[in-house]
């Protein structure tokens, strides 16, 4: 005979036999010991697989951020709007956009605003990736530059925690400026403004 015990968990069912002894008695005699089998090991449990997509890694800062001339302004205007934006916004994570970021940034406070709604609202958004075309200084001040990026970006996706779409963002080209000054502890974003998307002023 044998029992089923049925787990909560979505991955599946665990069976254990439990074993039922059985002596055989034979008159006159000695009884005949029965080997008791051994119990069917438990498969080990299995959790269960998040349904969101995994968000973007923790970025490691390029060698060229430690420069304070122009190579180094346009190493962190390019880290800033590739690599941080999108692990901020998909790890829910403001902690180094906050540090990377000055108190007059609009743009960077909008961001945390965002992320702050979408954490009370038991949404995320996995942003699509922000592939480079080109770029160019188009202002430079002592310790204080504006880089123009021509980029293109996938579709982003907003998932509730649930593991549902709530909502698409199609894939797009835009002109984006960032603008980046030196400060005693590294570059840090001054603002950014979208300048054109898919052509057209913004």
């Amino acid at each position: 005979m044998s029992t089923r015990a049925r787990t909560r968990r979505r991955s599946g069912r665990l069976a254990l036999l439990v074993p039922l002894a059985v002596a055989g008695l034979v008159a006159g005699c000695a009884p005949d010991p029965t080997p008791v089998p051994t119990p069917t090991a438990l498969s080990p449990s299995v959790t269960p697989t998040s349904l969101l997509p995994a968000p973007a890694p923790s970025p490691t800062q390029p060698a060229e951020l430690s420069r304070d001339d122009e190579t180094g302004a346009i190493a962190a205007a390019r880290f800033f709007l590739t690599d941080l934006y999108r692990y901020t916004v998909s790890t829910q994570d403001t902690g180094p956009w906050t540090t990377a970021s000055l108190d007059r940034c609009t743009f960077c406070a909008s961001v945390k605003n965002a992320v702050a709604s979408q954490v009370a609202g038991k949404t995320v958004t996995y942003p699509g990736l922000i592939t480079v075309l080109a770029e160019r200084v188009a202002s430079a001040s002592p310790l204080a530059y504006e880089i123009d990026f021509d980029v293109q970006q996938e579709a982003g996706v907003t998932w509730s925690t649930a593991g549902t779409v709530v909502s698409t963002e199609p894939a797009r080209a835009m002109t984006i400026a960032y603008m980046v000054v030196r400060h005693p502890e590294g570059w840090r974003i001054w603002g950014v403004d979208t300048l054109t998307v898919n052509g057209a002023p913004k």
